[in-house]
């Protein structure tokens, strides 16, 4: 197998606007950490795919249809051989529509494409006989934010650190990918300054002990329901959850045995994933319920409920005429992906999918796996059935930041089966 890996600089310009908060006041005035996009091209003489890690909150199905695209016309790479995936910092530009989370900036993200296929075209030009192995551990640094206690069901959490392991021949370490579960908001909507979070101190820590120069991707996991247990407006818990984090791969990483034969196989599916009907009176009522809870005529309204009802009232409205207009979808199309290295299994999944969600995919995988979110699109949140019963603001509030109808509560089996179906049909023979 061969094996090549680069790294791009993707930092916005101090002004961006950043995203992933309602309430954070605009524009950033500062940069703390560089964002950076890394690519692993890997090649068994058959066949080439790419996996593309970016220090944002997400892309688009649109976005990544026109990075595929430049990669594709600009390298051995077939687009559907291309993952385009991102770690969710909560402190990066605005790269999807959130509602009053951040305004795109087009020009920047027309440059931020030619970034992410330039960083898989140098990695396909640094291509080289390599060795892949593969490697877990266990870290305790996230916590199910909806869970009342360690007793309640919904208190799972995934701690799995999954590692994936490129050298050369002469055992010289080129690359590493990391897989786990966590929200990327240890800074709070306070914080102004860019910064890739505790994925990006902990993939800095990795390349600081790691001998040579390689390069660590960083993929976050199902971790629609889990977040950090160390919050704050300082840089002091990021620095601590990313040392954690990456101290645990990199003793993942000096203990992993490598092998020089490995063959890959990639399939993907396009899955309609159903969406929750609403008639206008319930939208309606909900948005009272926001104008009760949020609005205000005096001149001591809050900022951040004067944001989110902007947003409300935008989601109202917006839905509304969709509604009167008989446009507004039963469905939303998306992608389920899967790239098998060996008896590795990697399943992208389009969203913020709860954590249970995960594992079920990993409980019926053929062999070991890494489920990535913020896969190829985000579609907003994927809560489990269960979920649904509970309420909270995965199932009742966030989509109405990211469109206009929740997804139905059986998107989750279908994603599952989806994935399941995607590896048997990859599996060694």
């Amino acid at each position: 197998m061969k094996a090549g890996v680069a790294k791009v600089n993707i930092t916005p310009p101090v002004g961006a606007e950043l995203s992933g908060y309602v309430g954070r006041q605009q524009p950033s005035v500062g940069i703390h950490d560089e964002l950076y996009a890394s690519a692993l091209v890997l090649d068994d003489g058959r066949q080439r795919v790419a996996i593309v890690a970016c220090d944002l909150l997400g892309l688009t199905k649109g976005s990544v249809g026109t990075v595929r695209g430049l990669i594709s016309q600009n390298t051995e790479i077939p687009g559907a051989n291309v993952m385009v995936c991102c770690t969710h910092t909560h402190s990066g530009p605005a790269s999807l529509r959130l509602r009053n989370c951040g305004k795109i900036d087009k020009t920047w993200m027309s440059v931020l494409y030619q970034q992410l296929a330039g960083a898989v075209i140098w990695a396909e030009k640094n291509l080289k006989e390599s060795r892949a192995g593969f490697g877990q551990g266990t870290v305790a640094v996230g916590m199910n934010r909806r869970a009342a206690s360690s007793q309640n069901k919904d208190a799972i959490v995934d701690s799995t650190l999954g590692v994936l392991k490129i050298e050369d021949l002469n055992e010289n370490p080129i690359a590493a990918l990391l897989n786990y579960p966590c929200h990327g908001v240890v800074l709070s909507h306070e914080n102004r300054l860019v910064s890739a979070d505790f994925p990006g101190a902990a993939v800095r820590f990795v390349d600081r002990n790691l001998p040579g120069k390689p390069i660590t991707l960083y993929t976050n996991g199902a971790c629609g329901d889990i977040n950090p247990y160390l919050r704050g407006n300082s840089f002091e818990p990021v620095e601590r959850i990313g040392t954690i984090l990456g101290a645990e791969a990199v003793k993942v990483i000096a203990s992993t045995e490598t092998t020089h034969s490995l063959d890959l196989a990639v399939a993907s599916r396009n899955v309609e994933l159903p969406l929750q009907r609403m008639a206008k009176e319930q939208v309606e009522t909900q948005f009272q319920h926001y104008s009760h809870q949020y609005y205000s005529e005096g001149r001591d309204w809050p900022y951040i409920n004067r944001k989110i009802y902007e947003a409300m009232e935008h989601w109202a409205q917006e839905t509304i005429g969709l509604l009167e207009s008989g446009t507004l979808p039963d469905t939303v199309s998306t992608e389920v992906q899967v790239i098998r290295i060996g008896e590795l299994y990697i399943v992208a999944i389009p969203g913020e999918a709860f954590c249970q969600i995960g594992l079920a995919i990993k409980e019926h995988s053929p062999n070991r796996t890494f489920v990535i979110g913020y896969a190829n699109d985000v579609v907003g949140y994927i809560p489990t059935e269960e979920a649904f019963e509970k309420g909270g603001y995965e199932v009742e509030e966030a989509y109405k930041y990211y469109s206009n109808l929740m997804l139905a509560p059986e998107s989750a089996q279908i994603l599952v089966e989806t994935a399941t179906n995607l590896m048997n049909l990859l599996k060694v023979k």
